[in-house]
Order: structure tokens, then sequence, then C-alpha cells
């Protein structure tokens, strides 16, 4: 197994373990299903003790107070929720976060509504990047409703072999439940690190709050040394009542997620992209999915990602395309070399369409092998990759 193999598949596996709000994509370690999350924009403001936005319990009632823009907003008090009531608004699902984050400067929030989620599939969750003075940093937290055919023991078990960048810590709450602590980190010296906390309760809720070195799940560059919350805080988080409304509202038998149609089928992607290769460049283990795909080149690897990007994934920056070449049909470009891990590097080139569209292409230089010289450079040049990119972009249907 490449080294390349071996550094995504620890990520891949960390990131699952810190909550099934984030599926990477295997290679290209982009979001998938939170495409379609609420994206709700928030100026930044600092959380402290009396101007946090925090939940007042009153009269059997809860507001939501001190969030920018706005009045107080009605919360479902967690004692009186029940299956059919409307859960938890997205304001409401950020407010419960970051009544948590003294001293925290919010600087981003976005989330997935109840609402959403029974009309998606997809859990509740929500995302918010925050900086304590320190470096920028993601916290999110996933709601969900676990069936015992699930096995979901899988989801909080700690490890059977102690290891080093694994540690996990569980203790039982007292309505019978588990509350697991993680710190994961990448081995090989990867600065990645995640640190999460996971309740699984006996009635099926589980809570994941999870909090990261990196700002965003799109290119995933650490920002800082260490996640800004302790495992410690974010049990408590995670142990906090308030997400029962969540919970709470979706079905008893659980989620089923609306998967639309491809935009640009995986195999009509490899019939465009081979054709274009450089002269010489072989390809191989060509993995085509949906919207997707995965090509060796020479053992290094090419990746096609298509995305809706009308609802940016979570923790992605809102000035991502500040400065990007804009072309003749309004398309945005973004085009770089960045550090991918390790001794990787990949060229990428970014495409934002009109109808929101977003197409990214992807090339890294060949893992690193023993005994022999490592090679910096990514298999297809920055230009390869943008014309790739270019290729795919045309022929990909409009947005439905």
């Amino acid at each position: 197994m490449s080294e390349h193999s071996d550094f995504e598949g620890e990520l891949t596996r960390a990131l699952r373990r810190a909550g099934t709000a984030f599926e990477p994509d295997q290679h290209g370690l982009t979001l998938g299903g939170a495409a379609r999350g609420r994206r709700m924009r928030r100026r930044s403001f600092t959380v402290t003790g009396g101007a946090a936005a925090v939940l007042l319990l009153a009269a059997g009632t809860a507001a939501v107070a001190g969030l920018p823009g706005g009045a107080a907003r009605p919360v479902p008090p967690a004692s009186s929720a029940s299956p059919s009531a409307p859960g938890l608004t997205a304001p409401q699902l950020v407010a419960a976060l970051t009544s948590h984050l003294t001293g925290l400067q919010v600087l981003d929030s976005e989330a997935i509504d109840t609402a959403e989620s029974v009309r998606t599939g997809l859990p509740p969750r929500l995302s918010v990047t925050v900086d304590d003075g320190r470096g920028r940093a993601l916290v999110t937290v996933t709601v969900n409703r676990l069936q015992a055919q699930e096995g979901h023991r899988s989801k909080t078990d700690c490890p059977a072999e102690p290891s080093a960048t694994e540690i996990c810590e569980q203790s039982r709450t007292a309505d019978g439940g588990t509350l697991t602590l993680r710190r994961d980190q990448l081995p090989g010296g990867d600065p990645k690190r995640i640190w999460s906390a996971s309740l699984d309760a006996p009635d099926g809720r589980w809570v994941n709050v999870s909090s990261y070195n990196f700002a965003n799940m799109v290119d995933q560059n650490t920002t800082r040394a260490e996640p800004p919350l302790t495992v410690a805080q974010l049990g408590v988080i995670a142990a906090d009542p308030v997400w029962r409304p969540a919970f709470e509202a979706i079905p008893a038998g659980g989620l089923t997620q609306v998967v639309p149609p491809p935009v640009l089928a995986g195999e009509r992607i490899a019939a465009i992209v081979q054709p274009l290769l450089p002269a010489g460049a072989v390809a191989d283990q060509l993995r085509p999915t949906a919207d997707n795909l995965h090509l060796r080149v020479n053992t290094g690897g090419v990746d096609v990602h298509l995305r809706d990007w009308r609802k940016p994934p979570m923790g992605t920056p809102a000035d991502e395309f500040a400065g990007a070449e804009r072309l003749a049909d309004g398309t945005l470009l973004l085009a770089r070399t960045e550090p991918f891990g390790g001794p990787s590097y990949r060229n990428v080139v970014v495409l934002l369409r009109p109808d929101r569209l977003r197409v990214t292409v992807s090339a890294l230089n060949p893992p690193v092998v023993e005994g022999r010289t490592p090679v910096s450079t990514p298999v297809l040049t920055l230009d390869q990759v943008r014309a790739l990119a270019l290729a795919v972009v045309a022929e990909a249907a409009p947005l439905p």
C-alpha cells in the first residue's frame, strides 16, 4: 500500500470517528453531502460570559439571546420536546454551541436545521469557525438517531490496542449511556489534530462534538498547533440536553438521504480526461463514481470532483474565490500548488460556474517509495490540470 493510501485512509477514519457530518472523499478529501447544508453567515463577534449567545430558560420556555442582528428567538425546552416538535432552527443550533464558547471569537457559522435534515436525509449538524488568538479552527456538532441494527458501538468504542496517535477514554453517564473522548492525530508527523467527544445514549441519541486544528474541510491546511477546545470541554457540550429537540425531530425510523442525480457521470468524466493527458502518461486504477473520478497516472493521482455549490460545505471560507480569475462566461477560476500531507504536493484548479457548479481537479506527485528519491513534482502541470478542469466544466449539465 502506498504512503498516499495510508495517509488518506488514516485521515478518512479520523474524520469519520469525529462525526458522520463529514465524510471526506477518499482522495480529494472534500465534503460530499454537506454541500447541501444550510449556510448561515454571521458577522464576527466575540463570545463572552455576558454577551454570549446563550440559552435562557424561563417559565418553561427557552430563548436565544445575544445573537448579532436579531432579537431573542424561542427554543423548545428539552423537557417538552416530542417527535412532532419543530426541533431546532439553524440559529438555535448555532446559539446552543456558542453558549459554550466563552472567550472564543466566532468568525462564521453554518448549520443544517432539523427541518432541512428531514427533507434531505442529512443529520442535523453545525459548524463554527473560531479564533482564540492562536489561529482559526473549526468546531462541529452532529446529532443523529442511531438504530439498534446499526451496531453503533463501532462509532464509540475505543481501539482494542493502545496507540500513540489515538488516545481514547470512555465513561458511563447517569442514564447508562457512554461518553467517549478521543484525541486523534495522523502518523508520520502529519500536523492534523482532531479532538472529539461522542455521547451514545440508551435511547439511540448520538451527539458528536469535534474540534480541529484546521479552519475548513476543503483544503484542511493546519492553522494552529492543537484544536482550541479540550476533550473535557467537548464532553460537556456533547452531554448538554439542549441537543435533545434535534434528536427527537429525527423520525423514529431514521433518516433516508436524498441523493440527486449526477451532473456528469464518473464514466463520462473519465472519457473526457484520458484523451487530454500528456503524451507518455499512463492511466490505470480508474475509479469513477457519481460526479467523481480518481485515476492513477504514472503512479501519481489525479482527482476530479463536481459539487453543487449553491450551499457550500461547512467550514468553507467566505472569501475562497476572492481574487479569482473571471472567465468570459462568468466562471471563476483558482489555480495553485500546495502541500498535501507530509512530502506530498498537488496542483489544484477550482472552477465555480455561474450556476454554482464547483469543479475541482487536482494532481498529486507520486508517493514516496523506499529506496527511491522522492518526486516533489505533481504528475500533471498546473496548465494541464487547468485544461482538464475546463473540459469537464464545459460538458457538465446545468444544475437542476
